[in-house]
């Protein structure tokens, strides 16, 4: 749908409930509105999947199942630096969409093209990896960490508050066995710019492949430049499965300090997932050990979020009661892409078997 499709939507109720009063914005996957709560008054954000799509036989299965891997990862998870999901439901009986927080802000997209100061980064990878630590608790593991689904916003009264959002491919685990899986068997979902060697190789994720996507981060955030660059995606993804990660170069930066934020780099980015740090406070650890003075950020963030009217969640998702659902076809469907923005060049794509991957390596080696 294009931009002119949304704003038909401007004026209507969804769910008899969220007026919608303007378009933020919009992908390949459906738009994003600006909302008022009927009975609250609270102005929110409306995700609503796009309708076409739905409309779509081969693809209506993966989208739903989608849809409610997204309600139930994210209804699950309380936790500041995360995106709270209010509620869910259907507009005109096929029509998807989820109601959110409504955030003051921009990705993190939008300013990883130039190094930021390290304190800086230390303050947002503290509180990613704060969000990080909450969903792997509760066996959600994200499998898109990228600048484009982290969030700088106004929250609390403070400055500077990251929000984690996307979930939609979230995949969810209990004891280290995967008990969702809408995922195609040897296909491969998230950010080639951002994806661990195993995903890559469609292996199976842990907790440690959002780590290395992490790792990845850092790095932009501290050099703005890509860990790897090369012509095309797929080479991309076989520098991630191949090639060591580059020395960490930021000018002006004490040798001490940068060999503290390259020993923590080098271990975010191991090829092999247990050699990475075992969790995700293990990473928050490192981090206030390299730039004390911005020690304790997820904390600060945990205690003004303590500060504010409270939200009762439990109430809240037993209000929500169970995910809508839409009749759904019994065949497979295939992987299809996350929303993103119409300059945004990274996707969802499947990487073939790990044989086909060895035989291109083996290509290019003999060039």
């Amino acid at each position: 749908m294009q931009q002119s499709a949304y704003d038909a939507f401007v004026g209507q109720t969804f769910g008899d409930r969220y007026r919608i009063d303007s378009v933020l914005g919009w992908g390949n996957m459906g738009g994003v509105f600006r909302a008022t709560d009927g009975q609250t008054g609270a102005e929110v954000a409306v995700k609503m999947l796009d309708p076409v799509l739905l409309s779509e036989d081969s693809i209506r299965e993966e989208l739903i199942k989608r849809f409610q891997r997204e309600i139930t990862s994210t209804k699950t998870l309380h936790h500041p630096n995360i995106v709270k999901l209010l509620d869910s439901g259907t507009h005109d009986e096929d029509k998807l969409f989820l109601v959110l927080e409504l955030l003051d802000g921009h990705d993190l997209e939008g300013f990883v093209d130039e190094p930021m100061p390290p304190e800086r980064v230390s303050r947002i990878s503290q509180q990613i990896a704060s969000a990080l630590e909450e969903a792997h608790d509760k066996g959600i593991i994200h499998r898109d960490l990228k600048p484009g689904n982290i969030l700088l916003t106004k929250s609390y009264g403070l400055d500077e508050v990251v929000k984690v959002v996307d979930f939609g491919i979230a995949r969810m685990q209990e004891s280290h066995h995967e008990v969702t899986a809408v995922t195609k068997a040897g296909s491969t979902v998230g950010t080639p710019r951002y994806m661990a060697p195993e995903q890559a190789m469609a292996q199976p994720v842990s907790a440690q492949t959002d780590l290395y996507a992490l790792g990845c981060i850092i790095y932009e955030m501290l050099t703005g430049d890509q860990v790897f660059y090369a012509d095309t995606e797929m080479m991309v993804a076989l520098a991630h499965i191949n090639e060591p990660p580059p020395a960490l170069k930021v000018a002006g930066m004490p040798e001490a300090e940068l060999a503290q934020w390259q020993a923590l780099l080098a271990k975010l980015l191991q090829k092999n997932p247990a050699e990475r740090p075992a969790s995700a406070s293990e990473v928050v650890a490192a981090l206030k050990a390299i730039t004390p003075e911005s020690a304790d950020a997820a904390e600060q963030v945990r205690v003004a979020e303590e500060s504010q009217p409270s939200i009762d969640m439990a109430a809240m998702n037993a209000a929500m009661g169970d995910v809508q659902e839409l009749p759904t076809e019994e065949a497979q469907a295939p992987e299809v892409a996350e929303p993103r923005r119409a300059n945004d060049d990274s996707g969802i794509w499947i990487i073939a078997a790990v044989a086909i991957i060895f035989v291109v390596v083996i290509a290019l080696v003999a060039t």
